[in-house]
């Protein structure tokens, strides 16, 4: 049985199942690829959230639309909605009704399951590089 981690975003209540390996693994790759030229970029400027908002508008300035519906389906499969008398499963007619008109939170709901399946922990490792000395697992 995977994991799954619970979350709120905008008063509503999630929970997400990790990703298996290889349901996972070319998303990761496609998430690391839009995002690398980004990084790029934008590396040795600003600091804290400034740095942060500028890095996640170049992300998705190049973010291909098939990788995002790619995300939101998958994700959206392994996600449901939990509320008082049930949990609704996220998936594609569910998913169109839920976040009608509510992009935002797409996008917060979206950071929250990328952070669940650690799809964003190159980001901590592009900018902590690693000391003299000390070597990866």
């Amino acid at each position: 049985m995977l994991p799954t981690k619970e979350f709120v975003v905008c008063g509503t209540k999630y929970k997400t199942t990790l990703l298996d390996a290889v349901t996972g693994r070319g998303l990761y790759l496609r998430v690391v690829k839009a995002a690398a030229p980004a990084l790029e970029k934008l590396a040795g400027t600003g600091e804290g959230e400034a740095k942060l908002l500028a890095v996640a508008g170049a992300i998705l300035e190049n973010l291909p639309t098939n990788l995002l519906d790619d995300l939101c389906d998958t994700f959206g499969e392994s996600t449901v909605v939990l509320r008082q008398g049930g949990e609704t499963k996220l998936d594609k007619s569910a998913f169109g009704l839920h976040f009608a008109g509510k992009y935002k939170e797409i996008a917060l709901w979206l950071k929250e399951c990328l952070n669940a399946n650690n799809f964003l922990d190159f980001l901590s490792v592009m900018s902590s590089p690693e000391k003299p000395g000390s070597s990866s697992p």
